[in-house]
């Protein structure tokens, strides 16, 4: 599954090759065992692929992929909302890069 991605992601953008590599480095980081600080990391790396590429659909879901698992983790005791909200945003942004 990831190497289609990979490839999707290729096809997509070829000419920005940097954000295509932090996002398969977000996704190798997020696949790790769970934990707080493995999201943390996986977040950075997607918003690193999203200052090379802010259209990163990529990017976007993965931001809120992190988001979403810490709040289904329990990892904080207080912010659910914020992290969910923050969630939502980047996979509604997700979807109107793809329509």
């Amino acid at each position: 599954r990831d190497d289609e991605r990979q490839r999707r992601s290729e096809r997509e953008r070829p000419a920005n090759p940097s954000a295509v590599e932090f996002v398969m480095r977000g996704q190798a980081v997020a696949n790790r065992p769970a934990s707080r600080e493995t999201m943390i990391t996986a977040r950075a790396l997607f918003r690193q692929a999203l200052e090379h590429d802010p259209a990163s659909v990529d990017a976007l879901a993965g931001v809120a992929m992190t988001y979403v698992f810490e709040v289904l983790n329990s990892y904080y005791a207080d912010g659910r909302d914020e992290r969910l909200g923050e969630a939502a945003v980047r996979q509604i942004a997700a979807a109107s890069q793809l329509a």
